[in-house]
């Protein structure tokens, strides 16, 4: 970001590898959105080797790419992504997701009204444009957590510090009733 350039509202992260042959489509989706706040797009690289990092560089600077080859895995590529991100909203998709026009918009403005965890509704595509279906809620079949499919969701990284959590925290002595310890 130059020097008087709006600060960042909204991070968009990519967890990546070895996906050029869908990234550059979702980041030309990213790269296309009208936001009503500044908004960056961290890819984060998790130690691709089939020219992903050349699709990402194409595209800077409108997008960063961070390393993320520290590990192996979309959740450690996720956390580098978010570590770099600078955004107050963060938000996450896929290298071969396809963002919908207002996508970033959308989740603004659900945060701007006072949501603090975000998800989407899903249309499940082929490569080829043939629709395999839709989802229009987030899952429960774990009788847990309703969680999002994929990673079309958002998060405001100070929400666990502003929002009570209906969860045990834990602590060196264990989860509440519990007298094992965890790491």
């Amino acid at each position: 970001m130059s020097a008087g350039a709006p600060a960042v509202r909204c991070s968009v992260v990519v967890p990546v590898r070895d996906g050029a042959a869908t990234l550059g489509r979702q980041l030309r989706a990213l790269v296309a959105q009208s936001a009503p706040v500044p908004f960056e797009v961290v890819v984060a690289d998790n130690g691709s080797t089939d020219g992903t990092a050349a699709v990402a560089a194409a595209f800077a600077p409108l997008v960063r790419v961070v390393d993320a080859s520290a590990g192996v895995g979309v959740n450690v590529a996720r956390t580098a992504g978010v570590a770099a991100s600078t955004g107050e909203l963060v938000l996450l998709c896929d290298a071969d997701d396809l963002v919908h026009p207002g996508w970033v918009a959308a989740h603004w403005a659900a945060y701007a009204a006072g949501a603090v965890l975000l998800g989407g509704s899903l249309r499940h595509v082929t490569p080829d444009g043939r629709e395999l279906g839709r989802q229009h809620r987030l899952n429960d079949d774990l009788r847990f957590l309703p969680w999002p499919t994929g990673a079309n969701c958002g998060f405001a990284p100070g929400a666990r510090r502003r929002t009570p959590s209906p969860w045990p925290r834990r602590s060196s002595r264990g989860c509440a009733g519990c007298s094992s310890t965890c790491s």
